[in-house]
């Protein structure tokens, strides 16, 4: 994603992103009713969150038309899935990253056969193996002809199991573009959705984004358009 835009997803959910975008900004140009201008301008922050931390955990693959978990299995509240991600990030900040796995995984089918139909070279093949753990790895190398791979989950000297980092460094670079000021305007666009359905007074709607005064409804346009500008970077859109 670009510099600004904290939205990380699959090629499937830019897709979606890609079309709410250019949806709201012709509900956003062509809608005088202040209700809809700011709902709209809503669903798209409220999306990208929700993509953010589905995606962000892995679950995206599990999603299908009949069963969105961006709406079954995260919290329902916006504060809620913004607070999840801040826990999220600083909980996985301070974990530490797996190792690398070292262990050659051949298949016992595979080996079977190269033993079966060339001999010879599958003790070349084997002493391959044992020669790169002795040069690469040689501290997994008790005597020779044998190999010991220590598990990876566990620490060696206490048996503890060990918890490592289960989200990208992209997931951590993308998320921390959620910052104060960005959480600041998103809660308040959040506020001002939240009265929108439930009042006819738009005098509520505006003067929850601070606009007073005349031509309220243009500057409201202008307001939305640069709140998921500023947040989302949809100009590149």
């Amino acid at each position: 994603m670009c510099e600004k835009n904290p939205l990380y997803t699959t090629q499937e959910g830019f897709l979606i992103f890609e079309d709410l975008v250019k949806e709201s900004k012709i509900t956003i140009d062509n809608n005088d009713n202040p209700r809809i201008i700011v709902i709209q301008t809503w669903l798209i922050i409220d999306f990208s969150i929700r993509e953010i931390l589905i995606t962000g955990l892995g679950l995206s693959r599990f999603i299908v038309d009949d069963l969105d978990l961006r709406d079954y299995l995260l919290p329902r509240g916006f504060y809620n899935c913004i607070e999840l991600i801040e826990k999220i990030k600083k909980t996985q900040k301070s974990l530490k990253a797996k190792s690398v796995d070292r262990r050659i995984r051949w298949s016992f089918e595979f080996l079977k056969f190269i033993k079966e139909d060339s001999p010879e070279f599958y003790l070349k093949l084997m002493k391959y193996e044992q020669d790169y753990y002795k040069k690469l790895h040689p501290e997994c190398v008790k005597k020779p002809g044998t190999v010991y791979m220590p598990n990876l989950d566990y620490d060696i000297i206490t048996n503890k199991k060990i918890n490592y980092r289960s989200v990208t460094d992209e997931w951590l670079e993308a998320v921390e573009k959620i910052d104060d000021d960005w959480t600041k305007i998103a809660k308040r666009i959040n506020r001002a959705r939240n009265k929108a359905p439930h009042s006819s007074d738009c005098d509520v709607i505006y003067g929850e984004l601070g606009l007073k005064g005349k031509d309220r409804l243009l500057r409201l346009k202008e307001k939305c358009k640069k709140i998921l500008n500023d947040l989302l970077d949809i100009n590149n859109i």
